[in-house]
């Protein structure tokens, strides 16, 4: 960030009269930050940019970029962006950010950290806990169609010459190495709690962030859900203690699944890592998988692939420097085709399973009470979609399965 604010006379211009300082005082200034993609290698020795970009909230509450830089490293073909550039330039910069930024999103936000990482541990729990325990039975639901839906994307997009190798800039080369990169980072405790990634992220309080105010409600539902069945299997500290089958999963959690999980495990932890499996799989894949349409849909918007190389000045660009970056037709046919069979939606809604596990009197109530808190929630989401600049429908209750299946 210190290199885009570095000469604040390139962006004061767009900050509606505060100063960089007064801004980043005032906590308006955010920054994205992809520089480690320049280091990934791609198919066929293609390279990513590895930008950053600076985001302003205006008063409208808009979150909008006021500037970029699309390589890690300052130098004279290494420019920094803003919207004072010619229009066709900005386009071209937001463009190569937005192509780094969907690298990210589909390797990491989406096949990454929510298929790959939820088979991990589907495996781990179909290994370590007989189906008859309760955690089993918690677990399972969210759980159903993972191993079915990953083989088919082995075999579809990410094979050899597969959708990635012919849509996406990286390729299958690199969208496993961007994996790689991110996967030895992943904190359970992190990552995949939500409420402490927001506050790590400082993205408390940006306004008209939707995805974080509906997730945020179906998390505390979720969390309220899981507590209700883990308090009651373990109401006593002999009872946590003396399940091995618990805590041979967490053992084989860490070491085989490889993510990372807590050092120490209370009932409490347990809790917030029953949390977060159950959120990932349902809440947090439904946010990462279908908006996708919306977004690939028109390429400029955010390409899976661009041709020719990134700007290295901000000299102006012409309508046709960047209709000859964009993907060809058949490239975007095939991005259309694919982000709208992801986007669809196919199965049961959240807390209606598909198959039932748990039949006793814990499991039961619990699940009674987590579909109430559901139906609340989606007033209160449609209520406030009311009033909403732009409606946000995409963790309504009723939309968000209860696994990843697609």
């Amino acid at each position: 960030m210190r290199e885009l604010v570095a000469n604040p006379s390139l962006i004061e211009s767009h900050l509606e009269g505060m100063t960089v300082q007064q801004a980043i005082e005032a906590g308006k200034l955010y920054v994205i930050d992809l520089r480690y993609l320049a280091d990934i290698e791609c198919k066929n020795g293609k390279t990513l940019p590895g930008p950053t970009c600076l985001l302003f909230v205006r008063h409208s509450g808009d979150l909008v970029p006021v500037a970029i830089q699309l390589m890690p490293n300052a130098g004279a073909d290494n420019p920094i962006f803003t919207p004072s550039d010619h229009e066709y330039t900005w386009l071209a910069a937001k463009m190569w950010f937005n192509l780094a930024d969907c690298s990210h999103h589909q390797s990491v936000s989406h096949l990454g950290m929510t298929h790959l990482l939820m088979e991990s541990v589907a495996v781990v729990t179909n290994r370590q806990l007989s189906r008859s325990h309760p955690l089993y039975r918690l677990l399972a639901p969210h759980f159903l169609f993972i191993m079915n839906i990953n083989s088919l994307a082995v075999e579809a997009l990410v094979s050899v010459g597969g959708w990635v190798d012919t849509a996406m800039n990286i390729g299958r080369t690199g969208m496993f190495n961007i994996i790689k990169a991110n996967w030895k980072d992943w904190k359970l405790e992190t990552n995949g709690n939500l409420p402490a990634n927001l506050k790590i992220r400082g993205v408390e309080e940006i306004p008209n962030y939707f995805y974080r105010d509906d997730a945020l409600l179906l998390w505390n539902a979720i969390n309220k859900y899981v507590a209700e069945v883990v308090n009651q299997v373990y109401d006593t500290k002999d009872k946590f203690n003396e399940d091995y089958e618990l805590h041979n999963w967490l053992k084989k959690l860490e070491e085989d699944a490889e993510i990372g999980m807590p050092k120490e495990v209370s009932r409490e932890k347990l809790i917030e890592i029953l949390t977060v499996f159950i959120f990932t799989s349902s809440v947090q894949h439904a946010a990462v998988n279908f908006g996708q349409y919306d977004e690939y849909a028109f390429p400029p918007n955010y390409p899976a692939d661009l041709h020719g190389s990134r700007p290295t000045s901000r000299d102006e660009l012409t309508e046709d420097s960047i209709v000859k970056i964009v993907p060809d037709k058949k490239q975007t046919l095939d991005i259309l085709q694919i982000t709208h069979v992801l986007s669809q939606r196919g199965t049961n809604e959240l807390g209606n399973f598909e198959i039932g596990y748990g039949y006793d009197p814990i499991a039961s109530k619990a699940l009674d009470s987590f579909k109430e808190e559901l139906k609340s929630i989606q007033s209160t989401i449609e209520e406030k979609n009311k009033t909403r600049k732009r409606k946000y429908d995409i963790l309504q209750p009723k939309d968000v399965p209860n696994a990843i299946s697609i």
